[in-house]
């Protein structure tokens, strides 16, 4: 359900990788947690809708998102005449499971209404894509007056990760206008899904990350998502802990760890 709405996303150009827009650690880290904790009412959303209602009897082509980790709403929209409406609500509340509705208040949120428009406007933006298929997420702009849209690359094979691929997209707060569009990698990398957790979440993964010096919130993403820490090298060649949200210099130069810092 969620892959469909960025699937198609075209081949147009990006800012050059030495351009990537950069946030602050503690930013980074929100945004790799709201990341992680919107995919994964998404996708438990997507997949009951499945479960108790028939998408193309219903004609949703599409879905938003709004809230935090105590509450937040999946609503799944149909294009009328009168534009996109909400006819099917899942609600969150602090819960890992939410509750299914009728939307009784159709018409969308400017923020709702600003995630479709920006997925729209985004599109042609993306350049010799890494996948056919793209999970979207959009969060408010950290340093305010706009908001966030990702393509975050997904793999047609279940038994890989993908690394490398992904996109963020620097947008007017009504999603009408993209003001940067960032690739988050420099290749489309990807890991055996396997070889992740053959660490038994103590070892971890790998990364080498060069368009900052600091690890991105894909990072985080990943991490939370596959539950394993990674190791992430980054431009100026400090190695990264990412864990649990969490990212912290485990070395602060080329060269093998220390006893205390592994």
């Amino acid at each position: 359900m969620r892959a469909v709405l960025i699937a198609c996303l075209l081949t147009a150009t990006a800012l050059p990788a030495d351009e990537l827009r950069v946030f602050s650690v503690a930013q980074l880290e929100t945004l790799g947690r709201a990341l992680y904790d919107q995919d994964r009412r998404a996708s438990i959303a997507s997949e009951m809708l499945d479960d108790h209602f028939d998408p193309a009897e219903e004609k949703i082509n599409g879905w938003v998102i709004e809230g935090d980790v105590k509450h937040t709403v999946v609503r799944f929209i149909r294009n009328t005449e009168q534009g996109p409406v909400a006819i099917l609500d899942a609600v969150f509340d602090d819960l890992l499971l939410p509750s299914f509705s009728r939307s009784t208040t159709p018409v969308l949120t400017p923020f709702q209404s600003s995630q479709l428009a920006a997925r729209a406007v985004a599109r042609p933006y993306l350049k010799d894509p890494c996948s056919r298929r793209f999970d979207s997420a959009t969060l408010p702009d950290p340093d305010g007056g706009g908001i966030l849209v990702y393509a975050l690359a997904l793999s047609d094979d279940p038994k890989e990760v993908m690394i490398g691929g992904h996109y963020r997209f620097s947008m007017s707060l009504d999603g009408k206008n993209v003001n940067r569009a960032d690739a988050l990698s420099t290749s489309c990398a990807a890991a055996p899904r396997e070889r992740l957790h053959d660490t038994d979440a103590k070892q971890g993964l790998a990364i080498r990350a060069n368009l900052s010096d600091t690890p991105l919130e894909t990072h985080v993403l990943l991490s939370l998502k596959e539950k394993v820490p990674l190791f992430v090298v980054t431009r100026d060649l400090k190695m990264w802990k990412v864990e649990n949200g969490k990212m912290i210099v485990i070395r602060d130069k080329p060269g093998p760890l220390s006893a205390a810092q592994r």
